[in-house]
């Protein structure tokens, strides 16, 4: 540091007093709306702050990228069970969110020895679909502009502060408030019911707790036909255009990448099949990167899996869903060293 001319330590200094200033009076902001009842967190937001947040040790690091299937199909706990504690797995799909578009905004995260796990829902994926959410991720995985130690002194005063607060607040409403916060529905305009009961975990998994609702499913059918394009297929041959270029870029980088297709069944895997047939859509995908597309129907332990509304899994599923995923992903990167 003595090297350092004394200018551009005052700068240093100044610029980090500024940033200190900022972040007290924004999270003090942020914790007088928390009391007022305002729901200010968005699921951007926290999926952007999971993937920006910096690495611990020598770990290496499982991104999930998606839409709300993966939001709420995959529990990034019980993948980690099964990959073991070197791993740290990484939740940053998003409600009604694209997979591969995620991939591409976020290409600059990645880094030698990361697995990127992208869910591709096939009316995001082949049409080009975004909404609030996706938009608001896309923009905020590109980069904070904020370096690892930076974030992890704002990470530190954000769970200061919380402290310091909690005689103010017990720590039990708090932990009330924030759960509310974080219960997220669909975004006005985007569609999709918000189905309840539903527990958000700090990991990024929403879990649905109930049972099978046919009263959902109705509005994810409307939803699907009411948004798909009749321009799917050339849409499609752009998506694959542009995941050829990032697959081969994160490749060249020590980067591996997969690629999901969660379950759904009933009316909507009916539909889903009429508006987005696999022969003209997974399979090329799979002639694309093969070995590194998994469709729910190809395996055993995911093809019968209960959805509570057609096309998101229950908590059970989840669970058993994230468990088979993990022992995927672990026989996948061991074949890979090999």
């Amino acid at each position: 540091m003595a090297r350092v001319p004394g200018s551009a330590r005052f700068r240093t200094m100044a610029l980090l007093a500024t940033v200190s200033i900022v972040m007290l009076a924004s999270w003090e902001v942020y914790l007088r709306s928390l009391d007022a009842g305002e729901p200010v967190t968005r699921a951007a937001e926290l999926a952007a702050e999971r993937a920006h947040r910096p690495a611990v040790g020598d770990k290496r690091r499982v991104f999930v990228l998606g839409s709300s299937r993966a939001y709420r199909g995959i529990s990034p706990k019980n993948v980690l069970e099964q990959l073991g504690p070197s791993w740290d797995v990484r939740h940053v799909a998003v409600p009604l969110g694209n997979g591969p578009a995620q991939l591409h905004a976020g290409i600059d995260l990645f880094r030698d020895g990361d697995v990127a796990v992208v869910e591709c829902l096939p009316v995001a994926t082949y049409t080009g679909l975004r909404n609030d959410h996706q938009s608001e991720l896309e923009q905020r995985l590109k980069g904070t502009g904020a370096t690892p130690l930076e974030r992890e002194i704002w990470g530190w005063l954000r769970g200061h502060l919380v402290f310091r607060r909690s005689p103010s607040t017990p720590s039990s409403q708090l932990r009330n408030v924030m759960r509310d916060a974080l219960d997220l529905g669909a975004a006005p305009g985007t569609g999709g019911p918000h189905p309840k009961p539903t527990v958000m975990h700090p990991d990024g998994w929403q879990e649905y707790t109930g049972d099978f609702d046919i009263s959902l499913t109705v509005d994810q059918v409307k939803y699907l036909r009411d948004t798909s394009s009749r321009n799917a297929p050339n849409a499609f041959t752009d998506v694959l255009r542009r995941l050829r270029q990032d697959v081969r870029l994160l490749g060249a980088r020590g980067v591996q990448v997969v690629f999901l297709r969660m379950p759904s069944d009933g009316e909507y895997a009916a539909e889903e099949e009429k508006l987005f047939p696999r022969a003209e859509y997974w399979n090329r995908l799979q002639g694309e990167f093969p070995g590194h597309c998994w469709h729910f129907a190809d395996f055993e332990a995911t093809r019968n899996l209960p959805t509570y509304d057609y096309t998101h899994l229950t908590s059970k599923s989840a669970q058993a869903y994230s468990r088979w995923l993990g022992l995927k992903l672990r026989g996948f990167v061991e074949d890979d060293s090999r």
